[in-house]
């Protein structure tokens, strides 16, 4: 896993002769080197692959791509990528590199694995694709209220006639796991397993989900993986939507609550009209001050809850992103432990005391501790 990238995802389209790889990755803009140009900023970086058969150099990869941003830094916005290369099979290895070619650092690098197996059933991977007529590929992992449905296509080729049972387990980060069960006709050749899961009803959650395929005689063929996140406001607990309340009157003091009153309580008309009125770049389809906000919300759901409800620590993750510095202690303040995260952009820095000793660090006014 790439920390810069964000993520970088491997997705194998097995063939007769040879396999398609898709390689799906994630670049964090506010991580790359910006300059000033006329009226705005632009980044360069090049993603550098060297891939390995057994030992052995196979290929190398070079991408180069151009990023223009109307600030610095810019917003925490993601850039999605991806592209596909063929393999025969064999065992493979992958070094990469993302190189800032403004300061000319090597930014980060990772390594991945894959095995591209021989069988007479060979499955790929779990693809996302859009619900059209193209079924282009979707790089998303999150799926917000508008998405009733995930789409998905596996990749199955057959060296004969197979009818095979597939399983589909979703597990939730919380709550219970629901299965489904279907068979399904293989022909010689390439074939293409849809799955078209109905998500209307899931909570804002994370996900797992495994797909298992399994032969006439019952023996398991290849296990699949996939990890998502629902996201969005309809799919809220009303616990969850409180205490979203909450985050926005810490992070925006008595402005969301206004909203709220002006359209009688209506929580989508609120949400809507005040991150239209937010958007700092109106004339854009995207809205970078909301998209901001989301990405801090759902990492300090997953980070920083307690039964259930965002933290201290998380509102001040979601107000000002992550601390430039973090200082811990294990037993220091009267046998608690502790952590100070710094901003050194705004000159600031927040206390944080596990009272208790339940890992929930709780924020302790300025002044509290002599040091502090």
């Amino acid at each position: 896993m790439l920390f810069l990238f964000g993520y970088i995802h491997v997705y194998l389209i097995p063939g007769q002769d040879s396999s398609e790889v898709v390689f799906n990755y994630s670049v964090p803009l506010r991580r790359l080197t910006f300059v000033k140009s006329g009226d705005s900023y632009e980044g360069r970086y090049r993603l550098e692959m060297e891939i390995y058969r057994g030992k052995e150099l196979y290929t190398s990869v070079v991408r180069d791509y151009y990023e223009e941003v109307d600030t610095v830094p810019p917003p925490d916005l993601r850039k999605s990528r991806y592209f596909s290369l063929y393999f025969p099979p064999g065992k493979y290895s992958f070094h990469i590199r993302l190189l800032d070619r403004i300061s000319r650092s090597v930014v980060d690098s990772a390594k991945l694995s894959l095995d591209i197996n021989r069988g007479d059933i060979m499955v790929g991977s779990l693809i996302t694709v859009f619900p059209n007529e193209n079924l282009d590929f979707d790089p998303r992992r999150e799926f917000t209220d508008a998405d009733s449905s995930l789409y998905i296509r596996i990749p199955i080729f057959s060296t004969k006639e197979e009818t095979i049972r597939v399983r589909v387990i979703l597990d939730p980060w919380k709550g219970k796991r629901r299965t489904m069960e279907f068979s399904y006709y293989l022909s010689k050749g390439y074939n293409e397993i849809p799955l078209d899961y109905d998500i209307s009803d899931l909570k804002f959650d994370q996900y797992e989900m495994v797909v298992e395929f399994r032969d006439s005689r019952g023996r398991l063929i290849a296990r699949r993986k996939m990890k998502f996140t629902r996201v969005g406001f309809l799919s809220l607990t009303d616990v969850q939507r409180r205490d979203l309340i909450s985050v926005l009157e810490f992070v925006y003091p008595g402005e969301f609550t206004k909203y709220l009153e002006k359209y009688g309580g209506d929580f989508m008309k609120a949400w809507n009209n005040f991150w239209k009125d937010k958007d700092p770049t109106p004339n854009t389809p995207e809205n970078e001050l909301k998209r901001q906000f989301l990405e801090r919300y759902k990492y300090a759901m997953y980070n920083f809850t307690r039964y259930g409800r965002i933290n201290d620590m998380g509102k001040i993750y979601i107000k000002y992103g992550p601390p430039d510095y973090i200082y811990r202690e294990d037993f220091s303040l009267e046998g608690r432990a502790y952590q100070i995260w710094y901003y050194q952009s705004i000159n600031r820095r927040f206390l944080f005391v596990d009272k208790y000793g339940t890992g929930d660090y709780e924020l302790v006014p300025p002044g509290y501790y002599d040091y502090y």
